[in-house]
């Protein structure tokens, strides 16, 4: 019986240190993807390289575009530098797609709502999406048709 009452007292030692062990833990929760994701985008983005149909597109020099947002959102956009005709607002707000992974959606439930499909690491992103509308700032002509951005980031 003593030996019983030791197997037990040592087994419920055991399992009450490795309770205490697994509620003092100092990690932090695991991060959501869409907040995995957010901590890579949000910063200010440096144009590296611009195509339309394909075609490289030189005015775009001096592009940044600043995302921001903390986790909660909401998460806006400043698109400084841009050329008068663009398809970049001056600002607006930004959403995760379906795949917070690889889409965006700009100016979400909006006249100017698009999405985009992207890539992201910590240094570059790439955006690409497909523009049917005006261009901003001057209404009178078009930039329609498949834009790609390669963005750098310090």
């Amino acid at each position: 019986m003593t030996q019983y009452l030791r197997t037990l007292l040592v087994g419920a030692l055991a399992l009450g240190l490795c309770q205490l062990m697994a509620c003092s833990s100092d990690d932090p929760p695991p991060l959501s993807i869409e907040e995995q994701q957010r901590q890579k985008l949000v910063k200010r983005w440096t144009i590296a390289s611009v195509t339309l149909n394909n075609v490289a597109q030189s005015e775009y020099t001096g592009l940044e575009l600043v995302l921001t947002g903390s986790a909660s959102g909401p998460f806006s956009y400043q698109a400084n530098n841009r050329p008068t005709l663009s398809p970049w607002p001056e600002s607006g707000t930004w959403v995760f797609g379906d795949d917070p992974v690889s889409q965006l959606v700009r100016d979400p439930a909006s006249t100017r709502e698009l999405e985009m499909v992207y890539i992201v690491s910590d240094t570059q992103l790439q955006l690409s999406f497909t523009f049917s509308g005006n261009g901003f700032a001057n209404r009178a002509h078009s930039v329609q048709g498949q834009w790609v951005f390669a963005f750098t980031a310090p």
